[in-house]
């Protein structure tokens, strides 16, 4: 999924509702402003803080920003947020929505996984009795440091004990939390 066929996405759930902070209104909107440049169309942008049904141009902006808040953290937090609020509208709408949204969303997907496969595992996932999503963010913070190498941010982990934290959480279900 890029860019534009993560809003297409979004657009064709009817948008997605976000709690919107205000200190990240200005880079929503700068972000909105730089693709309605690629887009060649006017960006709309976010007037107000508060919980509010953002299109999908919104949305990707919003997922984007990492300027503000704990950095780059907060932003795979915001994107998170997102993935369970289309997932939790998508379960709302019923089995009897499932084909048409299908039918709008799987185009926009790029995957070697036959669209058969993915529908059925889409439908097991969305009748299952539990229908909460566990997520967690790796490498956790204490398996983690930010370094400059070459003048460029990285985060550096172990990767065994990183291996070993994400293979616990998806067999084991030992959830390990980042702050």
């Amino acid at each position: 999924v890029d860019f534009y066929s993560a809003a297409k996405i979004v657009d064709a759930l009817g948008g997605v509702e976000v709690n919107v902070k205000q200190p990240d209104l200005e880079f929503l909107n700068n972000y909105l402003n730089e693709l309605a440049i690629y887009d060649k169309i006017p960006a709309v942008h976010v007037k107000n803080a508060g919980l509010q049904n953002l299109s999908g141009r919104q949305t990707v902006a919003y997922t984007r920003i990492r300027a503000v808040g704990n950095g780059d953290w907060e932003r795979t937090e915001r994107q998170r947020t997102v993935l369970v609020a289309l997932f939790n509208k998508m379960k709302n709408a019923g089995p009897d929505k499932f084909p048409v949204l299908a039918s709008q969303v799987l185009p926009n997907l790029e995957t070697s996984m036959a669209s058969f496969t993915l529908m059925s595992f889409a439908g097991a996932i969305l009748n299952a009795k539990n229908k909460e999503i566990d997520q967690a963010r790796f490498p956790l913070d204490g398996q983690s440091a930010g370094k400059k190498i070459n003048n460029i941010w990285y985060l550096t982990t172990d990767l065994k004990t990183t291996t070993n934290s994400i293979h616990n959480f998806i067999y084991k279900s030992i959830k390990l939390v980042s702050k």
